[in-house]
């Protein structure tokens, strides 16, 4: 026989027809609303999900982290003080972090917010309907706009006005034969030593 385990701190408010799947801890502070599926290894402390939004697995809501009705965490995210929009999805693999994000917003595997210098925190504000990239870096202070397309694998260091595409990448460049003789020149050395 499987034993299911929780962990709830003595004021998690949990509302009715939530699904919470085994191995999942609540810290001080939580509040879940109506129709929340959060799944399995998650981790939530300080945080508010709005109704029929799902988390996890393998999620991590620091305090602070606002979540949206209709909004998809997905496996490896984690979020600190930061507010997500209605119908927002961040399916997996990413940091957002003192942001504020819009409703509809496509934050995709791998962005992140950078929003720490080493010594202060900045926000990023990600307007409704924007589209985030696959291993984009937003460094805070920074505003993507409404409906805005970040290109995967751009660094944006700028504010984004509406609509707009940022692609934000230097260019590829492709030496024929390098990888070759970079392994030839190695094995010599090693051969040597």
């Amino acid at each position: 026989m499987t034993r299911h385990r929780f962990y709830f701190h003595f004021d998690t408010e949990i509302a009715a027809g939530v699904l919470i799947e085994p191995n999942v801890f609540f810290g001080p502070g939580v509040v879940v609303e109506e129709g929340v599926h959060i799944k399995a290894f998650s981790h939530i402390e300080g945080a508010r999900i709005g109704k029929d939004s799902s988390v996890g697995p393998f999620a991590r809501l620091r305090p602070g982290a606002d979540v949206g009705a209709d909004v998809k965490i997905g496996n490896f995210v984690e979020i600190k003080k930061s507010t997500i929009g209605e119908g927002s999805k961040i399916s997996h693999l990413a940091y957002v972090g003192d942001c504020t994000m819009g409703k509809d917003v496509n934050f995709s595997c791998g962005a992140i917010t950078v929003n720490y210098d080493g010594y202060d925190k900045f926000q990023t504000v990600i307007g409704d309907g924007a589209m985030v990239g696959s291993n984009v870096s937003l460094v805070a202070p920074v505003t993507v706009g409404e409906g805005v397309i970040v290109a995967a694998g751009s660094t944006i260091t700028e504010d984004i006005e509406s609509d707009a595409l940022s692609i934000a990448r230097s260019k590829a460049e492709t030496k024929p034969g390098w990888a070759k003789d970079f392994r030839s020149k190695k094995k010599s050395v090693k051969k040597a030593s």
